[in-house]
């Protein structure tokens, strides 16, 4: 597990089920002293882009309103966002749900329940893929294994 140092890494949280996206947050404020930001679906999420500036998104497939799926082929095509790694966290995981999310534009996916281990790997992933200047790059693999 990366050790507690990574507090510079921003994290959204998409969720509509407010026991698992509180799950996540707490694990990564407790766990690893990050502080994660929740969303309860892709509009919310969209309207705390700009304030949160995420390095990471965790982001549910299916949500009221605009889904993961939708959510992510928007954030692809603002030129603002379309760089932010994006994993989508879902008990769905059959190969044709796993590309789904690939062809929606996520990086990777990952099966709920989200585990503490696979979350520092994901936060180290996020680490990596910043420029110099602190800010998100594009990650090499699209959809590849977290």
């Amino acid at each position: 597990m990366p050790d507690r140092g990574r507090p510079d890494v921003r994290v959204l949280v998409v969720e509509d089920d407010p026991d698992a996206r509180d799950g996540i947050l707490a694990t990564l404020r407790g766990v690893f002293g990050v502080v994660g930001y929740g969303a309860g679906d892709g509009e919310e999420a969209f309207s705390r882009l700009v304030a949160v500036k995420p390095d990471l998104i965790l982001c549910d497939l299916r949500m009221p309103r605009l889904d993961g799926f939708e959510f992510v082929r928007r954030l692809r095509r603002d030129p603002r966002y379309h760089r932010i790694l994006t994993i989508a966290v879902s008990g769905l995981g059959r190969p044709l749900d796993v590309a789904a999310t690939r062809e929606a534009g996520f990086d990777g996916h990952v099966l709920k329940p989200l585990t503490a281990v696979t979350l520092a790997r994901l936060l180290d992933r996020a680490w990596d893929a910043r420029d110099a200047r602190g800010r998100p790059r594009p990650w090499p693999g699209r959809a590849a294994d977290v």
